[in-house]
């Protein structure tokens, strides 16, 4: 980061967190897209996080400033249960965003001896929407207005899945539990549940005018990172950059 930008950076900082509270308020949260997203920040469970980093070497999880403290805190406390980290000062490609947020979960895996702990969602303003059915709208649901990812504890998750149907249950193969589970009738799992109500919603409100309004908001933020100075990067994994 420059000098110039650094003296500028709480401005960007705000500016970021507005546009993507906005995101988050009213579009995740506000259209229900994800049920557990408004209580787990109401109750201080959802921490976000934006990154001042921007030419970097992708292959190092190091080189991307706080984000492996920020990572290590979420998997060390079990009182947090999710992490967004915006990313504006990077231009990615949608494919290569996916393929890095995953390398990052699995660097930060590797080197705490190859347990996972957390799961990990890209969001991008242009992920590629191919079919308008309830799972392939969900890139849709993930047009955030800048780049960001999303890290999620896998025990939260397990806690938001007690109490469903067995669809949301692991049981091992040839127990008893998985013959008693084989003579069920098939049941929704969670995510099938939350998939099928955001298709409804995106379907009622209308496909395209959900994706209108989610572009008007990645131009919102281009204007004011702009206004401010701010020109994301291109970002290109298979480049080596000069922090």
């Amino acid at each position: 980061m420059t000098e110039d930008l650094a003296a500028r950076w709480p401005l960007v900082e705000q500016a970021v967190l507005e546009v993507h509270m906005h995101f988050v308020e009213q579009y995740v949260e506000g259209r229900n897209w994800c049920p557990f997203a408004r209580p787990s920040r109401q109750q201080g469970t959802t921490t976000v996080r934006i990154c001042p980093v921007g030419h970097v070497a992708p292959a190092s999880l190091d080189a991307w400033g706080p984000l492996h403290d920020w990572l290590t805190e979420l998997a060390d406390h079990a009182t947090a249960e999710v992490l967004q980290v915006v990313f504006p000062l990077v231009s990615p490609a949608p494919r290569a965003w996916d393929t890095f947020a995953k390398s990052v979960v699995e660097q930060l895996h590797a080197a705490r001896g190859g347990r996972s702990v957390l799961a990990v969602a890209a969001f991008h303003p242009t992920l590629e929407v191919r079919f308008q059915t309830e799972a392939g709208i969900v890139p849709l649901l993930r047009r955030s207005p800048m780049p960001m990812i999303q890290f999620v504890r896998l025990d939260a998750l397990d806690r938001v899945r007690e109490g469903r149907s067995s669809a949301d249950r692991y049981v091992a193969p040839g127990s008893a539990a998985m013959l008693e589970l084989m003579q069920q009738p098939a049941r929704e799992s969670l995510g099938q549940s939350i998939m099928r109500r955001n298709h409804l919603q995106v379907t009622s409100e209308g496909f395209s005018q959900v994706e209108r309004d989610l572009v008007a908001l990645a131009d919102l933020a281009a204007r004011r990172l702009l206004e401010l100075g701010v020109t994301p990067e291109p970002w290109d994994p298979g480049r080596t950059y000069t922090p």
